[in-house]
């Protein structure tokens, strides 16, 4: 597709560009300018409301640039800032992201002041966000930084918002008249979900189900009959500022804007809850490691732990404290144990032997990655690549095979899965065991925004979220990958996919409302067993190590099996 940038040269936007699409248009990419293609040019933002828009100064706000023509001289769209390295905001919501991902209080205090700082200074432009909800903010995979998108929705002096979540619905604004203290409102929404894991009107109350009825009513987690799941972090984790506003906004009605200046402590919260067996299930100590467990890896009998103070193997601690781990993958005949990950300003592949205490060579570039069944999976641009260790004497050395191509910009990977979309149909890739790929179409993902996905023995687990809504996506294949059966958990609370599948072909997975739910990994198996215990949270992390059922618990590795 061949397009002009009013008053400059042409573009030609080929397939290879995508980066998605939605109900107005499509994205594509080329270095560092994206451009949004509507699909219906009357549809087109105004180029007097751009012109609004331009008066916003902050340059995390990516807002409409240049307008984008045909050889008519059409109006077809705008282009405007890409952003690399960026994950969906709503990424950081469950606790089992941030454990896995080392995200602290203080890393999410510094990311909600870089959204209130944003906020104000469209309002000193004389705009407002009004659909200010957390599909519209990006965050870089450092954690450090929020971007503004979807900017063309927001409300200028003469164009009115174009949009809005209800979610993040100031109830009390009657007629659409938004004003600077909805917006904040809206912001007090995603700013409380950022601390503590949860939307403000989540939870249970024993009597007001919908979470609209209770945003009309202003019971929100503040209310002494609001019980809260287990993932959530306590209020107590907010600077005390904070906490005293959200407090007056959420659940008292107040509207007022956000603290300035010094906010408060940000405190560690530690873990308080004691957990032990009980009539239902079994809970038993694995092994106690010297301090905070971060990640637990086992593959053909080899464990790999790394702990904020080190590196164990085999629960022996072989090195010092390694940052950033992606993946774990093992040599083929010793199982020795390889670490990857990727330097972000760099997007080149790390690749760290840790029982010979040296860096493996590779100039691989970097754009994701991740390991499953002990095998290292690297994206780079339009292909992912198998990390191939191979024993040579007394070294482990890498090299790399094409397992998939893919779209650059139009694929994420997760545990165990790369998911893009193909101009609009979403395909799944899934690498079953080394040397094996299958790609296979999911229809019924094209209608979603993928938040989350992991893949783990036949059983794909996807979060997609829909007008507001989050939808928990359960799919199993057959063995060959030609088929598969679909079950759909709708409308819940997104606290992270936490689950495994065994060897048996049995998966353990622990739900949105922190039931344990056991099912088969065969397609079209229709048993299921859930097991309901106030042990349970979604604050236990599931791992597995042989045929156990393990999770990471401060300092140690725990089992959890049924009685």
């Amino acid at each position: 597709m061949k397009v002009w940038i009013k008053g400059g040269g042409a573009v030609t936007l080929t397939q290879a560009d995508f980066v998605a699409s939605g109900g107005e248009g499509s994205i594509y990419a080329k270095g560092d300018t994206a451009y949004k293609i509507y699909t219906d040019p009357k549809r087109m933002v105004p180029v007097d409301k751009i012109r609004e828009l331009s008066t916003i100064s902050a340059a995390n706000v990516i807002k409409p640039e240049q307008v984008i023509v045909d050889k008519l001289g059409t109006q077809l769209g705008y282009t405007m800032r890409f952003v690399r390295d960026t994950l969906p905001l709503c990424r950081l919501f469950p606790r089992t992201f941030r454990d896995k991902h080392g995200i602290t209080p203080a890393m999410t205090l510094d990311l909600v002041q870089q959204l209130q700082k944003g906020v104000a200074e469209a309002h000193q432009s004389n705009v407002l966000v009004v659909d200010l909800n957390e599909m519209n903010f990006l965050v870089s995979k450092t954690f450090d930084e929020v971007f503004f998108i979807d900017v063309d929705s927001y409300q200028t002096p003469h164009y009115p918002a174009t949009a809005l979540m209800a979610s993040v619905r100031d109830w009390s604004i009657r007629n659409n008249d938004w004003t600077e203290m909805s917006d904040w409102f809206s912001f007090a929404v995603v700013a409380f979900n950022l601390f503590t894991g949860i939307h403000p009107y989540k939870g249970k109350h024993p009597s007001l189900k919908g979470f609209e009825d209770r945003m009309k009513a202003n019971v929100s987690v503040f209310h002494p009959d609001v019980k809260v799941p287990k993932a959530a972090y306590p209020v107590d984790v907010i600077p005390d500022a904070y906490r005293s506003w959200f407090r007056a906004v959420l659940e008292d009605g107040q509207r007022l804007p956000p603290p300035g200046g010094s906010v408060g402590t940000v405190l560690m919260v530690p873990q308080v809850r004691v957990l032990k067996g009980t009539h239902n299930i079994d809970i038993n100590d694995v092994f106690d490691y010297t301090a905070q467990l971060l990640g637990y890896v086992e593959h053909d009998g080899r464990s790999v732990a790394w702990t904020v103070d080190g590196v164990w193997v085999d629960n022996r601690r072989v090195h010092d404290p390694v940052g950033g781990v992606g993946g774990v993958g093992f040599s083929p005949r010793a199982g020795d144990p390889v670490l990857a990950g990727r330097s972000v300003s760099e997007s080149r592949l790390r690749l760290f032997d840790v029982l010979r205490r040296q860096t493996i060579p590779t100039d691989l570039r970097a754009d994701d990655l991740m390991s499953y069944n002990g095998t290292i999976y690297v994206r780079s641009r339009g292909h992912i690549y198998r990390v191939v260790l191979s024993e040579v004497g007394s070294r482990v050395i890498a090299s790399t095979q094409v397992a998939s191509t893919c779209l650059e910009h139009a694929t994420q990977m997760f545990d165990g899965v790369a998911l893009q979309s193909l101009l609009g149909r979403t395909y799944v890739t899934v690498f079953p065991k080394a040397g094996f790929t299958h790609q296979v179409p999911i229809p019924e993902l094209d209608a979603y925004k993928i938040i989350e996905a992991k893949f783990d023995a036949g059983v794909l687990m996807v979060v997609g979220v829909e007008q507001g809504r989050y939808d928990r996506l359960v799919i199993r294949f057959d063995e060959g990958f030609g088929s598969y059966d679909l079950r759909v958990v709708p409308d819940i609370n997104p606290v992270g996919l936490n689950f495994v599948t065994l060897p048996t072909g049995i998966c353990v997975c622990i739900d949105e409302e922190e039931r344990l739910e056991v099912f088969s990994n065969r397609k079209g198996s229709s048993g299921q067993k859930q097991v309901v215990d106030p042990m349970l949270g979604a604050d236990l992390r599931l791992m597995k190590r042989g045929g156990q059922v393990v999770f990471p618990r401060g300092t140690k590795l725990k089992s959890i099996s049924m009685r």
